[in-house]
């Protein structure tokens, strides 16, 4: 699998968490990026990078279209390997994990809502979950046979409505944890999580080889992140971060086996 940084998080050249799912799903470069110097600067990283992956330049009204690497192959990279010593400028990333989840022993409902900086991000709750409690809805990034995304966010004034085009897609993961802690992931003793890597109950150890700490809040809807910090705090490997701010500059993988540039797919 080819991958390439489509966007490094030092020096303020990451992507929102909007940006990422645009970028990603083919949408021209310049329609997602605002402001000349921004452009320019993400652009020349890009370029670099696509190159280095194989791939020709393209122009800042072209698009690149790419599946955002999952929390499972970030995990792969960060914890199961030494991958992440020769990519630590994407560090923080956004992984192409989108989640939902809502308070302690509340249910899911119809929707679940996280707002940040103005901006509400909506997940539509499939009819035969929203009764469920202590849950947490997943879906990873990637395309259809059409070559549709999976996940198209949908923007209306202050509102961000994440639509899933394939609902048989959506996972719902039972026994997430209310608080921050370390937990089984991959390997849960309820064997319903060998696709995400989510960590679930049970409390574990951090010596426990299948433990991850989870970082969550009170409700949210966004992709997962990992790698916080990881440049100067070893043990944040192991973080998965269910409460990363949409509003905050993150870098991101993607695959881009079979991507073509400069046109949309």
């Amino acid at each position: 699998m080819a991958t390439v940084k489509l966007a490094q998080c030092d020096n303020g050249k990451g992507l929102t968490r909007n940006e990422t799912l645009l970028i990603a799903n083919g949408a021209p470069i310049n329609k997602v990026i605002a402001g000349k110097q921004r452009l320019y600067e993400f652009m020349k990283m890009l370029n670099t990078e696509l190159q280095r992956a194989g791939i020709s330049p393209i122009e800042p009204e072209g698009s690149i279209k790419g599946r955002i690497l999952d929390n499972k192959e970030y995990d792969g990279r960060l914890v199961l390997s030494d991958v992440w010593e020769s990519e630590k400028e994407v560090y923080p990333a956004r992984t192409g994990t989108l989640v939902a989840y809502n308070k302690k022993d509340a249910k899911l409902g119809d929707v679940v809502k996280y707002t940040d900086s103005g901006t509400t991000y909506i997940f539509e709750v499939p009819k035969e979950y929203q009764n469920e409690k202590n849950a947490i809805l997943v879906v990873n990034h990637g395309f259809r046979a059409d070559g549709n995304a999976l996940i198209l966010p949908n923007e209306k004034g202050k509102e961000i409505t994440y639509d899933i085009t394939d609902k048989s897609q959506i996972a719902l993961l039972q026994k997430f944890p209310s608080s921050n802690g370390w937990y089984l992931a991959d390997k849960s003793v309820y064997n319903q999580n060998q696709k995400f890597g989510i960590p679930l109950l049970p409390k574990t150890s951090s010596d426990n080889p299948d433990a991850r700490y989870l970082y969550r809040i009170q409700n949210y809807v966004g992709l997962l992140t990992r790698g916080t910090n990881v440049l100067d705090i070893d043990f944040n490997r192991w973080d998965v971060g269910a409460n990363g701010q949409p509003s905050l500059r993150f870098g991101v993988l993607i695959s881009t086996e079979g991507a073509k540039a400069g046109a949309q797919q």
